[in-house]
């Protein structure tokens, strides 16, 4: 009698509680892992020869951006064919939802660098029907995180002061709200527009929702170079005082002073942990590294022909500070709206 679907043979199974491998069969049936250990392969309708190739649950993509791909492309092989599963989406603090339709047109256009600008069915304001564009429609599973960003404008638009009593306690509803439907924490982008705009305090405030309610606060942190110190202290304070665990996105840089300020820290009782990648190259939009905050306030439309004037040298002061004068040659334009810079170099495009 066949009591399984597939079974896959002699394969070496990582299990994923941290024990070495070991050689197995595993069994399926429907969408469950029915049995591991040694299978008579008469037991399947279907068998798979491993041949001493891993077998691995799922990875979890801990930081991408597929808030919208997914929707636009719900196979996603890119993801699949690695064998990714799960992806943990709403990053940096920018996302879509909570936002009234007329906040996202805002944040698909700023974000489109990062996120794309993918005409998808689906429409929803709230995190409750975001995620239903997802359920049972995308190959890979998700996991939420409220943008704290995207937050902060529905309630106070793009203004770069502090939130009223008023205005926070609609933020903290937000993130209430948010939780309950669904989402798993909180993120914040602290080199984007508005949450860089975000002091310490509001951020403790906004995060204590999430904290109570069970989530994590993810966190591009304010500074990567001469300041992370500083900026893992913030988080880590952030963390304490809204009590809720703390996770830092793409951590990199000097692994032995990276990893001593996560080692103090957890042992001095906070709850940390980060991801980071094995490669040097970066994704991010451009404005993050190359222009002077005033000139991104308001959502940077405004600047009119006589304040661009004023950019030439306000955007070389800003790249000759971050280094990347140096780089543009390096610094390939992977989205460039109505020109043609797609796939050329900072450089090039400057001097085209």
């Amino acid at each position: 009698m066949k009591t399984l679907d597939y079974v896959i043979c002699d394969g070496r199974v990582v299990d994923g509680t941290g024990s070495p491998w070991f050689f197995a069969d595993v069994g399926i049936k429907g969408d469950r892992i029915a049995a591991i250990g040694k299978i008579d392969p008469a037991a399947a309708e279907n068998v798979i020869e491993a041949d001493g190739r891993f077998l691995v649950p799922g990875f979890i993509d801990a930081h991408v951006h597929t808030d919208l791909k997914l929707l636009e492309e719900p196979d996603l092989p890119s993801s699949v064919f690695q064998g990714v599963t799960s992806h943990v989406i709403g990053q940096d603090g920018i996302s879509y939802a909570p936002s009234s339709l007329a906040s996202q047109k805002h944040t698909r256009q700023y974000f489109a660098g990062v996120n794309g600008d993918p005409k998808i069915d689906c429409q929803w304001e709230s995190v409750k029907d975001y995620l239903r564009c997802f359920d049972r429609r995308t190959a890979v599973n998700i996991a939420y995180l409220l943008p704290q960003g995207t937050i902060r404008m529905e309630v106070m638009g793009l203004e770069t002061r502090e939130p009223t009593p008023e205005e926070m306690r609609q933020m903290q509803v937000l993130v209430a709200q948010g939780m309950r439907d669904g989402a798993v924490g909180i993120s914040t982008g602290l080199d984007y527009v508005p949450c860089v705009y975000s002091g310490t305090r509001e951020l403790i405030d906004v995060c204590r929702p999430a904290g109570e309610l069970g989530g994590v606060y993810v966190t591009h942190i304010r500074s990567y170079g001469d300041r992370i110190a500083e900026a893992v202290a913030e988080a880590v304070e952030i963390g304490r005082q809204a009590g809720i665990p703390v996770h830092i996105s793409h951590y990199n840089g000097r692994a032995e002073l990276l990893g001593r300020l996560v080692d103090e820290a957890r042992a001095a009782g906070s709850d940390l942990t980060f991801d980071t990648y094995p490669y040097l190259a970066g994704c991010s939009i451009l404005s993050m590294v190359a222009l002077p905050r005033w000139m991104e306030e308001g959502g940077g439309g405004h600047l009119g022909t006589a304040g661009r004037a004023r950019c030439a040298p306000a955007v070389g002061g800003v790249l000759q500070k971050s280094g990347l004068s140096r780089g543009g040659a390096s610094i390939v334009v992977n989205r460039f709206p109505g020109r043609p810079g797609t796939g050329r170099t900072v450089c090039a495009c400057g001097r085209s």
